[in-house]
C-alpha cells in the first residue's frame, strides 16, 4: 500500500508528485484533475499545484499561475485554490477535501469543488489522491528481480446504474484489461482481458455504513457482472465501491448511486412507527428526550444520531428483560403483491458486560406474522433487512393493524456496572 502523502519534511521538491482526480456530473463540472508536490513549510503541509485542468460544461480550463494548497490535521483535510483558463475565459477554483479511507494506490477523500466565473458552479463527490510515477525517473530494479515477470498495469472498467427506483435492481458490469493492450480505455477490445481476478462490490449508505456486499471472479473475457437485491433502500444517496485484485496488483473505483422513491404506479407504501406500545423499560435519552419513543426511530431515511435505549439489563429478576412495540402507519387497500421489507437497526451501548438478545416480532393485531432473533448484539448500530416469505405476505389481511415488537433480554446477565442497554435507532417497513 502506498501512503497518501509523506512524512513531514521528507520531500520538498517536485521529484515526488501526486494527483487528485474527481469525477463530476455531465453538463456542469464534469472532471477535475490536479497535480501537485510538497514544499518546505513550518506550518502544516504546503503544496503547489502546477498542472491539471477543470472540465466545466464541455470546456477545458487549464491550471495557471501555480495554485497553493495545504493538508491539515495529519492529512485529514486539504484546501486548494487558484485560477484556470480556457482560450477566452478564466475561472476561480476552490477545492476542499475530507479524508475517507486509504486504498491500494492512495487515499479517498470527500471532495467539494467550487468554480466561479460569471456564474457559480458546485460539485461534491469522492476523489482520489495518488502518487504519480514520473516517466523520466524509472524505478531501479534489483539485479535479482530482473528476470521476474512484470505485473500488468490494470485497467478496470465499470458500468453501473446511476439512478434507480426502490423497486428496481442495481445492475452492474466490470471488465479487466492489461492497460498496455487497451490504452484507450475501450469497453469492447479483443485482447488483453484478464481472467481469474477477484472482484468486490460494496455499497455504503450516506453514513458510510456498509449496506450490501458481493464478490466474484472475472471470466475468460475479463468480465464480471451481477445484480444487487432490491432491498437496498430506502431512497437516498449511496456509494458503490468496485475493487479488483489480480496477483499483487489492485484497482478500485467509487461511483455514486441515487435510489429514488418507488415509481408511482408500483403502489408501494412506507410504514413507519406512529405510536408506542408499552415500553416502560425504555427511554429516549439518546434522542429528543420527550419520553415518546416512536418519534426517535421513525425517519424515512436511516438516522443513527437519535435513538432509544432500554434500561440496563443484568442481574436477576425483572431487570433481565424489557419490551417495546410500535404501531405502524395504516394504509387501506394495500395488496400483498409486492415484496415486503422490514428494516431496523440494533446495538448495545458498551462492549463487554451482559450479552443481549433481541427478538423482533411483526404482528397483525395479536397474531404473529413473522419473528426474528438476534443473539449477542454488538456495539454501535447494525442494520438488519428482513423479507417476508410469500406465505407470510399472504397471511396479512389488514394493513391497518400492523405493529412491530422488540424484546431485549440478557442471555449472560452481569451485575452492577457490567449491565448493558439495548438500543434502536431506526424502524421501517416497505410494502
Amino acid at each position: 500500500m502506498i501512503p497518501l502523502l509523506f512524512v513531514s519534511g521528507l520531500f520538498f521538491d517536485d521529484t515526488e508528485r501526486f494527483s487528485l482526480f474527481v469525477e463530476g456530473k455531465e453538463g456542469i463540472i464534469e472532471d477535475v484533475y490536479l497535480e501537485f508536490y510538497e514544499i518546505e513549510s513550518t506550518n502544516n503541509r504546503q503544496v503547489i499545484i502546477d498542472e491539471g485542468f477543470v472540465l466545466l460544461k464541455g470546456k477545458n480550463y487549464d491550471v495557471v499561475d501555480k495554485w497553493k494548497g495545504s493538508f491539515l490535521s495529519n492529512d485529514k483535510l486539504f484546501f486548494m485554490s487558484g485560477y484556470a483558463e480556457d482560450f477566452d475565459d478564466k475561472i476561480k477554483v476552490f477545492v476542499i477535501g475530507r479524508f475517507l479511507e486509504r486504498i491500494s494506490n492512495g487515499s479517498l477523500y470527500e471532495v467539494t469543488v467550487h468554480a466561479h466565473s460569471d456564474q457559480r458552479y458546485h460539485l461534491k463527490n469522492i476523489g482520489e489522491v495518488a502518487r504519480i510515477i514520473l516517466k523520466d525517473t524509472p524505478e531501479k530494479i534489483p539485479i535479482e528481480s530482473k528476470s521476474e515477470p512484470k505485473l500488468p498495469e490494470l485497467l478496470f472498467l465499470v458500468k453501473g446504474s446511476y439512478r434507480i427506483f426502490e423497486d428496481q435492481q442495481y445492475v452492474f458490469a466490470t471488465k479487466l484489461y492489461d492497460k498496455k493492450q487497451n490504452p484507450t480505455n475501450e469497453w469492447n477490445v479483443n485482447g488483453g482481458q484478464i481472467s481469474g481476478a477477484n472482484v468486490s462490490i460494496k455499497v455504503f449508505d450516506r453514513h458510510g455504513l456498509p449496506a450490501y456486499e458481493t464478490n466474484g471472479e472475472t471470466n475468460k473475457f475479463g468480465w464480471f457482472e451481477g445484480k444487487l437485491p432490491k432491498e437496498i433502500a430506502p431512497a437516498g444517496q449511496y456509494n458503490v465501491m468496485y475493487s479488483v485484485q489480480y496477483q499483487n496488483s489492485t484497482a478500485s473505483e467509487i461511483k455514486p448511486l441515487y435510489i429514488l422513491e418507488t415509481k408511482q404506479d408500483a403502489n408501494f407504501r412506507h410504514f413507519t412507527p406512529t405510536a408506542d406500545i408499552g415500553g416502560a423499560g425504555w427511554n429516549d435519552g439518546g434522542g429528543n428526550n420527550n419520553s415518546v419513543m416512536y418519534d426517535d426511530v421513525d425517519e424515512l431515511q436511516r438516522d443513527d444520531t437519535d435513538y432509544i435505549r432500554s434500561n440496563r439489563l443484568g442481574g436477576t429478576g425483572p431487570s433481565t428483560n424489557t419490551s417495546i412495540g410500535f404501531d405502524m402507519t395504516t394504509y387501506a387497500g394495500v395488496t400483498p403483491d409486492h415484496s415486503h421489507y422490514i428494516w431496523y437497526t440494533l446495538g448495545k451501548d458498551i462492549a463487554g458486560g451482559s450479552e443481549i438478545k433481541v427478538t423482533v416480532t411483526l404482528y397483525q393485531g395479536t397474531r404473529t406474522i413473522a419473528q426474528w432473533t438476534h443473539l449477542n448484539i454488538d456495539t454501535g448500530f447494525t442494520l438488519t433487512r428482513n423479507i417476508l416469505t410469500l406465505e407470510q405476505q399472504k397471511s396479512i389481511t389488514n394493513y391497518e393493524d400492523l405493529s412491530l415488537e422488540f424484546v431485549a433480554e440478557c442471555t449472560v446477565c452481569e451485575s452492577g456496572a457490567d449491565r448493558r442497554r439495548a438500543q434502536i435507532s431506526w424502524v421501517h417497513m416497505l410494502v
